[in-house]
């Protein structure tokens, strides 16, 4: 709701030049044999000339003083794809801008206010006789996109109204920018709902304006929110007491080493809110494999230049990652998402089980990797993680008394034996261990986020 008020406010400050299909346009009557000489950008090959082109169509200027009466027998409407193919180069004077944007001057916008699709000819109902003498009238129409305005003329008494459908911003339609606004937050495809409407009849906008309704205003409305929105989340950071414990991973548009574009999100632990996003392009930095420290340095940066000072920082254990912030970022405590471990290690266990004589290891390597989310989520410290983790050897023989003092003995009753190979991969057990880690409900939330 906010984001369809925003894109209100910014498509009502400034309205670009450019979108020639939804200008405010006084249409001329249709004129037979009317050819009106305009200057098209055309491109061939091997040059690029401006080509003069006859074209059947009414122009933004007046080119007819006489009676509206003597022509206008029938309604008349203009289409958005025809305002967009009658002239492409229009672009209105500094006046008319002007103008559009007083008109948006105490215009009272809702976007919870209801819309209803109206048939056409319940619509003519209402404005075929005269509310002064009752006589015929005669509509004049005129259709842009959503939009639709008509305009009533009494035979008898001259008597002569205009009624538009929605109000205007600047010089669009507030349902048009409306429609694009719904589509664009929402996810929906804008060629399905362009054969939805064209199944029902219905009149809409064309999938050129919804893609420069989407350039021009919808994604720098996202932009600037998500901006605003970031820069409250680190003043609150800034101002809260407590260490800076933050989580960082990226996220590549294809898996492997051939992808181009990876975005790097940083989270903050204790509050659960994600307080970067990071856009690397694998060319910027000399391949994929670079682009997920290349987000980490952005991010931090750009952190520590909003005066955001982090104490420690959870991610994957990608080589360049950790050897960057051993050598760059010493006060910086680096601590393993257990996630990432446990990944590793469920594919070791799948790998081990397919060997021969150990086919019983696939038993059991669930219970090992939910033994080490146990063991990092109910430690202190990482020797205690440790010595909890190795204790798995000892209890799928059956034996669960230990000598390490950390864990001496498992915590449960007794059970059967089985067999499962050895742990391996110990030194990547300690780094997981810490309060922000041990909430399940944290983890939960970051595993989602991030993977």
């Amino acid at each position: 709701m906010f984001l369809c008020y925003f894109v209100v406010g910014l498509v009502a400050v400034g309205q670009p030049s450019s979108l020639a299909e939804e200008q405010s346009i006084d249409w001329a009557p249709s004129l037979a044999g009317c050819e009106v000489e305009t200057s098209l950008h055309s491109v061939s090959v091997g040059c690029q000339t401006d080509l003069p082109m006859l074209v059947n169509a009414a122009v933004q200027c007046d080119i007819w003083s006489g009676s509206v009466e003597a022509v206008y027998q029938s309604s008349s409407q203009v289409t958005d794809s025809q305002i967009s193919q009658t002239d492409t180069s229009y672009q209105p004077s500094q006046q008319s801008q002007s103008q559009d944007s007083d008109t948006t001057e105490g215009l009272d916008l809702d976007y919870s206010d209801r819309k209803f699709l109206v048939y056409e000819r319940h619509l003519d109902e209402l404005f075929t006789h005269c509310s002064v003498c009752s006589h015929s009238c005669r509509l004049i129409k005129r259709v842009i996109g959503t939009y639709v305005s008509v305009t009533q003329s009494c035979l008898s008494c001259n008597f002569t109204r205009c009624w538009t459908s929605q109000p205007m911003i600047g010089s669009l339609p507030a349902g048009n920018i409306h429609l694009s606004a719904a589509l664009f937050f929402s996810g929906a495809s804008i060629s399905k709902a362009e054969r939805v409407m064209a199944a029902l009849n219905v009149e809409g906008i064309s999938s050129a304006t919804f893609y420069r309704h989407s350039q021009l205003y919808l994604q720098p409305t996202v932009l600037s929110l998500w901006h605003t929105h970031q820069l409250e989340l680190i003043h609150q950071l800034v101002l809260r007491s407590g260490e800076v414990v933050v989580g960082g991973d990226m996220r590549a548009d294809s898996p492997g080493h051939c992808a181009k574009y990876g975005s790097y999100t940083m989270l903050e632990v204790r509050s659960n809110r994600i307080i970067d996003v990071q856009l690397v392009q694998s060319n910027e930095v000399g391949g994929s494999g670079r682009m997920e420290k290349e987000g980490l340095i952005r991010s931090l940066e750009f952190l520590e230049s909003s005066g955001l000072s982090v104490d420690a920082i959870i991610t994957d254990r990608h080589p360049q990652v950790q050897k960057y912030l051993r050598e760059n970022k010493p006060s910086i405590s680096h601590y393993y998402d257990v996630w990432h471990v446990a990944k590793g290690l469920s594919k070791k266990l799948e790998s081990l089980g397919k060997e021969r004589q150990c086919e019983a290891v696939r038993e059991w390597a669930k219970s090992i990797v939910n033994h080490l989310y146990w063991s990092v989520a109910s430690s202190s410290m990482g020797e205690e993680a440790i010595a909890k983790w190795v204790s798995v050897a000892n209890h799928v023989q059956n034996v669960h008394q230990h000598d390490d003092w950390l864990f001496p003995a498992c915590a449960h009753g007794d059970l059967d034996s089985d067999q499962v190979t050895g742990p391996s991969g110990l030194s990547h057990v300690q780094k997981p261990v810490n309060d922000w880690q041990t909430s399940s409900h944290v983890s939960s939330c970051w595993l989602m986020l991030l993977n």
